[in-house]
Formats: structure tokens, C-alpha cells, sequence
């Protein structure tokens, strides 16, 4: 159904965080990570993911019991190498830097969205799986596929 690289796919944050939190979308992202393991993501994907979790418990869409066992999977996930966090090299910088100064002026990115994009590339990713629409619209500026289920 995929090209990814060696096996592997490339979710961005907007994915990691269906894996944990119950979102609109949550049970198709899930099923499509069991097809598709192991799941690569930019270590920046790491601090984003605390990001949404936190979040979810501040607008209270989360329990701080919730909190705990969420972060709970996450550290077991981890442990097992359910997640692959991918460098962010200096040719990932510099990648994400070149691309977003060649983006058209109708097509808005943001920095953090084009360093996952970058990683995805510089890794050997023809897929990019995403579920924000920003990062889905540029994916073909990096050279790679936007899929969502």
C-alpha cells in the first residue's frame, strides 16, 4: 500500500498523537501503524508529542490519570522500539532551510513542519503520513507523497 523506506514509514506528530490521544481519526491511524511498523518520526517529534499531551490535560480533553498511563504507553512503546526518532542532522536543517525559501507564497509552513518533512526525505521516505493539511499540501516540494487515512 506504501513505499516507505527499508520497511519503515514516516508519521509526523499530528499521527503520534492519534496513537495516544482519542481524536477524530485515532482507531485509522492506529490500525494503519500496526501495518506499517516500525514508525519513524523526527526527534523533534518527541518534544511536540510531550507538547500535545500536555496540552490535552491543560484544555482537560485528558485526566492526569489519563496523563499518567498515556505517558506510561509511551515509555513502553519506546522501550519495545515501536518508534524510530530520527536525527535532526545539520543536512536536515540545512534541507528544511532550502526548501521552505523555495516554497510559493501561497503555501504557509511552519519551521517545525519542515524539519519533519526534511527528516522524511533525508531518510529515504517516498510517503509522509500527516494529518495536518499544511504539511500534506508541501510534502510534493520535499519530493514526497502526503498520505492520510
Amino acid at each position: 500500500m506504501t513505499a516507505s523506506s527499508e520497511g519503515r514509514a514516516y508519521f509526523d506528530t499530528s499521527f503520534l498523537a492519534k496513537c495516544y490521544l482519542l481524536e477524530d481519526g485515532s482507531a485509522e491511524v492506529r490500525r494503519q501503524a500496526e501495518e506499517l511498523r516500525p514508525i519513524c518520526c523526527s526527534r523533534f517529534g518527541r518534544v511536540e508529542l510531550a507538547a500535545a499531551i500536555q496540552r490535552a490535560r491543560r484544555e482537560r480533553r485528558i485526566t492526569d490519570g489519563a496523563r499518567v498511563a498515556i505517558l506510561a504507553q509511551w515509555r513502553s512503546d519506546d522501550e519495545s522500539e515501536l518508534w524510530e526518532w530520527l536525527p535532526i542532522s545539520e543536512a536536515v536543517q540545512d534541507e528544511a532551510r532550502r526548501r521552505l525559501l523555495e516554497l510559493p507564497n501561497d503555501l504557509p509552513l511552519r519551521a517545525s513542519d519542515a524539519i519533519h518533512l526534511a527528516t522524511a526525505r533525508l531518510n529515504g521516505f517516498d510517503d509522509f503520513w500527516s494529518a495536518d493539511v499544511k504539511q500534506l499540501a508541501a510534502a510534493a516540494h520535499f519530493g514526497l507523497e502526503g498520505r492520510r487515512v
